[in-house]
């Protein structure tokens, strides 16, 4: 068995610490999540596949490996508590402060050409959610604010991860 000697891939250019990622040709088993995202590489008209399993069966593992595969990078994640003006874009508070109005791109273009990354989409607010399934089938950003409109072109895969419920029996008391 082969180990990977390159160096780790860093997760921004902030990040002084680097997150080591087990090699994609590592995984084993996993056949019909690995098919998954290979379909989504090639054929990027599907929009992205949703991922869902019980916590611990490899489905980030396998999703930071694949990245790192064929974009040489890690994927864009999109946190649970995102914002709006984190996904879409907005104003730059630091420069609008200065009465500078400049726009400051969201995660769904910091993703294009890339691969989008949503943990636990379940857990986000259904407008987020609605916003990302409207750009993936569109491939079109489109923001208005403040009489400002804001257009980009949108590529790339979109993964969503859902981990299923855990349910667990009542025991009965003694």
């Amino acid at each position: 068995m082969g180990v990977d000697t390159s160096p780790p891939v860093k997760n921004s250019p902030d990040q002084d610490q680097a997150i080591p990622i087990l090699p994609y040709s590592l995984i084993v088993g996993q056949e019909t999540l690995k098919l998954a995202l290979e379909l989504a590489y090639i054929a990027p008209r599907l929009g992205g596949v949703l991922l869902s399993g019980q916590r611990g069966t490899g489905k980030s593992t396998a999703v930071r490996a694949f990245a790192r595969l064929v974009y040489d990078d890690l994927p864009v994640t999109l946190p649970i508590n995102a914002t709006e003006d984190r996904v879409v874009g907005g104003l730059d508070v630091d420069k609008l402060m200065q009465s500078d109005a400049q726009w400051k791109d969201g995660l769904l273009v910091e993703a294009k050409d890339k691969l989008l990354y949503v943990d636990e989409i379940n857990l986000l607010d259904d407008h987020i959610v609605n916003i990302i399934l409207d750009v993936t089938s569109t491939g079109k950003l489109e923001v208005q604010r403040d009489g400002q409109r804001f257009a980009k072109a949108s590529s790339g895969s979109v993964l969503k991860l859902q981990t299923l419920p855990v349910v667990l029996p009542l025991l009965p008391k003694n």
